[in-house]
């Protein structure tokens, strides 16, 4: 467990049950606080109640898409850190596009959970290091 990790939190927004089972758990292990959606619209909606210090947000989903989630998030709170994934054919090009939509960081399925750990150290460490004068 990190420094970092330590009361941090993060929402997973994914339609894929088992994909939020198997990242919450790894993410809950490595100290973090994790919250949950199963799709878009669930996702903007509890970030809008309770917002989390990061989001990792599918682009491929139903009821709203990763792309239209990134937007939203963005128009909620510009800085909180997004990690956008995805599995799906094409994924390269969908994710670069949620590069210039906003996404912090891109990661293409399948993943390890230590790969997230690694790159939510890594999302944090930078923000931080912008947040000292």
């Amino acid at each position: 467990m990190t420094d970092i990790a330590d009361m941090t939190s993060i929402l997973i927004i994914d339609n894929d049950r088992a994909l939020r089972a198997v990242l919450g758990e790894g993410l809950r292990e490595a100290g973090y606080v994790v919250q949950e959606a199963a799709n878009g619209r669930l996702g903007v909606n509890a970030f809008r109640k309770a917002p989390t210090d990061l989001v990792i947000t599918d682009l491929y989903m139903p009821e709203r898409d990763g792309l239209e989630v990134i937007e939203a998030l963005r128009r909620t709170n510009p800085q909180v850190p997004i990690l956008a994934i995805s599995g799906a054919s094409g994924t390269m090009d969908y994710l670069k596009v949620a590069l210039t939509r906003g996404a912090t960081e891109i990661l293409s399925k399948p993943f390890s959970v230590s790969t997230v750990v690694r790159i939510l150290d890594r999302i944090f460490a930078h923000t931080s290091q912008r947040a000292l004068p």
